[in-house]
């Protein structure tokens, strides 16, 4: 009888507070609030990105990896991607890195005037390596990635955040060449690293025309030839239509082409899109 008269006053006590818990002010089931996503979790960072190439890379190659990293970054990194000399001059994207007018940038030291005096050899230096996987281990394993670094990275306030290797560099001509001697009396768009070479050596007469100007110079006559690209970028931009024949000797494995961005910007990336970028 004790027992069951327990059990009554629990039961009720019980009922009493449930009740008055119910009624009191402020009481009502509520979820939990989610917890505050970090700020760099919440920011959307669009950065601009100028590059070193036309419409035929860019859709092929540039775009295809900067939307990759979109994607990756779940919508916290846009790209507002612009083409060669479209939002600065190709010889002002360094200094207009370092001035935060561009976020990113993408070229080689030689054709973006850089005044460091080992800009040449980043570009495609004559016979300096015979393939990219030699670049690339000159790069990784043979200390070439901290000179270059800290040469670029003392001029101001960008970051180097990457390489990105090409095919090697051949003639490409509107005209078969069998023999050295048959380079000799050609005008040709060069580099100024290799052009130096050529002129001194094959008897060429090197000039440096804007990009957009190569196709049409090559149907007027105006140049006989490109010594500034492969095959690949020769094909996508369709050099190879009013240049046809490749001497497939190359005059050098691969270019080095980095990738810069503005010190300020890098900074404010959390570490997880500084991964997604290098990577």
């Amino acid at each position: 009888m004790k027992h069951n008269n327990l059990l009554k006053l629990v039961g009720a006590i019980v009922l009493a507070v449930v009740t008055a818990i119910a009624f009191l002010p402020g009481c009502a089931a509520e979820a939990p609030a989610p917890a505050p996503a970090h700020a760099e979790e919440q920011s959307v960072f669009t950065l601009r990105v100028q590059h070193c190439f036309g419409v035929p890379e860019h859709e092929a190659y540039i775009r295809p990896m900067l939307t990759n990293i979109e994607e990756a970054s779940k919508g916290r990194i846009k790209f507002e991607v612009y083409l060669v000399n479209d939002l600065v001059p190709y010889e002002q994207e360094v200094q207009a890195c370092m001035a935060g007018t561009v976020d990113i940038v993408n070229g080689v030291g030689s054709h973006a005037a850089v005044p460091l005096d080992i800009a040449p050899l980043d570009a495609s230096p004559p016979f300096g390596w015979n393939s990219a996987m030699e670049l690339v281990t000159l790069w990784y394993k043979r200390g070439m990635k901290e000179i270059f670094t800290e040469a670029y990275e003392e001029m101001g306030s960008i970051k180097w955040i990457g390489i990105m290797p090409t095919d090697p560099t051949h003639v490409i001509t509107n005209k078969p060449i069998q023999h050295f001697e048959d380079l000799k009396g050609l005008k040709l768009d060069a580099m100024a690293n290799i052009a130096s070479i050529l002129d001194e050596t094959a008897g060429t007469t090197s000039v440096a025309l804007p990009r957009e100007e190569l196709y049409l110079s090559g149907q007027t006559g105006v140049i006989d030839g490109i010594v500034d690209m492969g095959a690949t970028e020769a094909h996508a931009s369709s050099f190879n239509e009013v240049f046809p024949y490749f001497l497939d000797n190359p005059v050098n494995g691969a270019w080095l082409v980095w990738w810069l961005i503005n010190a300020d910007t890098w900074n404010s990336l959390a570490d997880d899109l500084q991964g997604l970028i290098t990577t």
